[in-house]
């Protein structure tokens, strides 16, 4: 029978198999080395273009077309849903709609 000083402790094992050179080799890919000459260099990134800014016309240009679009969409949204006193066309169907069913 073993005494408790000849067993060797879990951590210990661990260890040596990780640093053993079969070990070693199993992550290697077994007994392959590889050596610098046949390591292929990383592939160079590519280069990215810089981009030109807009122009200041082009910049104008958006810019406008982006707030007649917020405008535009604003008066939709006042004339379909409403605003304030005005109820709206969807106002005006729900209420339509509602009011047949209370009759």
């Amino acid at each position: 029978m073993l005494a408790q000083e000849d067993v060797p402790s879990p951590l210990y094992i661990v260890a040596m198999l990780l640093c053993s050179e079969m070990t070693m080799n199993l992550f290697a890919g077994g007994n392959q080395r590889i050596s610098p000459k046949s390591a292929s260099p990383p592939a160079p990134e590519p280069r990215v273009t810089a981009r030109r800014g807009d122009s200041i016309g082009t910049t104008i240009t958006k810019t406008a077309v982006r707030t007649a679009t917020n405008v535009a969409v604003r008066e939709a949204s006042k004339a379909i849903f409403g605003s304030g006193r005005n109820s709206g066309l969807l106002g005006g169907i729900v209420r339509g709609v509602l009011g047949s069913l209370v009759k």
